[in-house]
């Protein structure tokens, strides 16, 4: 996947850096950055994920699960699902990811 050097999402542009020492990605909501890990050659998976975390982190869908802990938790029905999908959609579509 040839990886954009900004994305528009929620009405700000995300700056998304690429990390080659890494496989793992990564948003950061206060520096308006999405990091991509290239090492394991998922960027397209990875890329998926932190859109989807993203839009569920704006969408109050995104929960802490034990006090201390990294591991989130995701809550939604399905009238909440049908507005993440529409979210994505539209992420993917005013990025042109859908070539």
């Amino acid at each position: 996947m040839k990886l954009p050097k900004s994305l528009k999402a929620f009405g700000y542009n995300w700056k998304v850096k690429i990390n080659k020492d890494d496989g793992n990605g990564e948003f950061n909501f206060d520096k308006k950055e999405i990091t991509i890990g290239k090492k394991e050659n998922r960027d397209g998976a990875i890329v998926f994920h932190e859109l989807l975390e993203l839009t569920l982190v704006m969408n109050f869908l995104r929960f802490y699960g034990q006090e201390g802990s990294m591991e989130f938790q995701f809550f939604m029905n399905h009238t909440q699902m049908s507005k993440v999908a529409e979210d994505l959609w539209q992420i993917f579509q005013e990025n042109n990811l859908l070539k």
